[in-house]
């Protein structure tokens, strides 16, 4: 072998063959599912429609979701207290 093109094809006669065979395969198969039926529209079965909205789904909180919501509460009374308190300048309890 010189490194000729012409020389390298014949020497891989085999491995030629088989991407020509796999090259033909590949077209025939793509043009047999591009023809067959049903494939021929492209549209789905039913109209879609836009213009309704599907519920997000949720789940039932249980006793945890519970107890953190009632921590978030009193986190939010006890932060708007101290806010109130501040703007103020008052202490909170004066009796």
């Amino acid at each position: 072998m010189n490194g000729n093109f012409l020389d390298l094809l014949k020497a891989n006669r085999t491995m030629l063959g088989v991407v020509m065979a796999a090259l033909a395969v590949g077209v025939g198969t793509g043009f047999w599912l591009s023809r067959s039926p049903g494939s021929s529209d492209g549209k789905p079965e039913q109209r879609i429609e836009w213009n309704t909205i599907a519920a997000v789904p949720t789940r039932t909180p249980d006793a945890e979701d519970n107890e953190w919501q009632e921590r978030a509460n009193a986190l939010d009374a006890a932060e708007n207290r101290t806010e109130a308190r501040v703007s103020t300048n008052q202490p909170e309890n004066e009796g």
